[in-house]
């Protein structure tokens, strides 16, 4: 059976290429990311006895890998975990139907961000273009309510102003 012994990076973004290290590796004929996001590898360029060079999904979540030779028997790889934005500052305060910029790190994985609101799942903000991975500017809602705001990302991983944002 194969077997994987490392990966690198263990901490990934979305979209990057992760490297799986091991034996046998020639053998995987599929792998799965946490949450069922599947890839069938198909580019025998990028995969060898000892490596696989795999581009991670959007929506890939923490946890281990399942590779799988043909005979189907699944084999669990060390722990993958993703990356979290970090919010270093926004502006504060806003004001409803206005936008905020948000800085930080790792911003262009954000893919919703959710003001608080009178109903308990809070309301999305819209994402305007042009952000990059330091900042993002948001539209902030009509029905937005002072709160924290909460930056989530396709790997299910969020984060939340540590101030609550004060509307004007």
């Amino acid at each position: 059976l194969p077997n994987v012994t490392a990966l690198s990076p263990s901490t990934i973004r979305a979209g990057d290429t992760l490297t799986l290290t091991g034996t046998d590796l020639d053998l995987v004929k599929d792998i799965t990311f946490q949450v069922g996001v599947r890839d069938t590898i198909t580019f025998k360029a990028k995969q060898t006895a000892t490596s696989i060079k795999i581009k991670v999904p959007a929506d890939a979540q923490d946890g281990a890998i399942i590779i799988r030779p043909a005979s189907l028997v699944e084999v669990a790889t060390p722990a993958l975990t993703m990356v979290v934005p970090e919010i270093t500052s926004f502006d504060n305060p806003g004001k409803n139907n206005g936008t905020i910029e948000i800085t930080g790190t790792n911003l262009d994985l954000v893919t919703s961000v959710v003001f608080k609101s009178s109903d308990e799942e809070g309301t999305t903000g819209e994402i305007q273009a042009g952000g990059s991975a330091t900042s993002i500017t948001v539209k902030i809602p009509e029905d937005a309510v002072e709160g924290t705001v909460t930056l989530n990302t396709g790997s299910g991983k969020s984060v939340s102003t540590g101030t609550p944002l004060e509307l004007v």
